[in-house]
């Protein structure tokens, strides 16, 4: 994807953060010649080097994973449009949008059923594990025929990190008191705009110390 320089992300703890944060992700790969795409929960594994996943087996993406195609991740993060109207004097700027995103691309790798098997577990247990209450899911001792007929509509697969792109656009461009106006008011938002405001408030203070370094 296009990233202005200023914009590229190339931390491997930022970028493995944003995708354990934001696991719901679009996958996209060549079929027949046309781009299939399908948006399913990743899990990032401990080495954080691969990503696991799994969609119905009825799904078109199935050839792309038993012949090992190549594919792409697409993982959103926090986003918001930004409004001159909160800089400090609004006709200098124009409207815009900050996001935080990451692509990852490899070759598909279908799992065999050990390996489906854990990775579901893993996947509901990462996922129960917010909720709370004593009753939370385990499929370890849940209805065998029901877990049985489960694997048997689904396909899980690996796709190695192979090349992974991060493009965080925070307003790294604006200055410091810029910044502090917008995460004033996207800190009384969203969920999503408290959490972007968060992310912008670490490149205000980097801008900041920037600032202080010129002055003197």
């Amino acid at each position: 994807m296009y990233i202005p320089e200023h914009y590229r992300q190339n931390d491997p703890q930022a970028i493995r953060t944003l995708i354990r944060a934001h696991p719901f992700a679009t996958l996209i790969a060549l079929v027949n010649e046309r781009p299939a795409v399908v948006h399913i929960p990743f899990v990032l594994d401990e080495d954080g080097d691969r990503l696991l996943g799994h969609f119905a087996l009825a799904n078109p993406l199935t050839e792309a994973v038993r012949s090992g195609a190549e594919a792409t991740a697409a993982f959103v993060g926090p986003q918001s449009y930004i409004s001159p109207r909160h800089y400090l004097e609004p006709a200098a700027h124009f409207p815009t949008w900050n996001y935080s995103i990451v692509h990852v691309r490899g070759a598909l790798r279908g799992l065999d059923r050990t390996e489906t098997v854990r990775f579901l577990r893993t996947l509901i247990d990462t996922s129960e594990g917010p909720i709370p209450g004593p009753d939370a899911v385990d499929i370890r001792s849940g209805p065998l025929h029901l877990f049985e007929g489960f694997l048997a509509r689904v396909i899980a697969f690996e796709l190695p990190m192979a090349e992974v792109e991060g493009a965080f656009k925070l307003s790294q461009n604006k200055t410091s008191t810029d910044l502090d106006r917008q995460v004033e008011y996207l800190s009384g938002g969203t969920h999503t705009q408290q959490e972007l405001a968060e992310h912008m408030a670490e490149v205000a203070d980097v801008r900041r110390t920037e600032e202080a370094g010129q002055i003197r």
